[in-house]
């Protein structure tokens, strides 16, 4: 595949992700979804120690953000378009 025909996907994609309401909720569901098989897979690895298993809930929580990221861009979006700005009073 070359740079036109993923731009071309990546810009479908995008446009669905932007207007259409149930790729919205499929984009929500995908991302928690990914987030809950990543934790149930790793916390056996944790065993019983509970700091262990907060920072595998706090690496799940990064790769949440990510996906929202990657989201973003694909609308051709940014944080701010989300509502988040780093905004500092002086």
């Amino acid at each position: 595949m070359n740079s036109i025909e993923s731009n071309h996907i990546r810009s479908k994609l995008g446009k669905q992700l932007h207007s259409n309401t149930l790729a919205k909720a499929g984009e929500l569901i995908l991302i928690f979804l990914i987030a809950f098989v990543f934790i149930k897979l790793i916390s056996p690895l944790a065993w019983d120690n509970p700091v262990l298993k907060q920072a595998i809930v706090w690496v799940a929580n990064v790769i949440m953000l990510i996906l929202v990221w990657a989201g973003l861009k694909l609308r051709g979006e940014n944080w701010k378009d989300f509502g988040l700005s780093l905004k500092f009073v002086s």
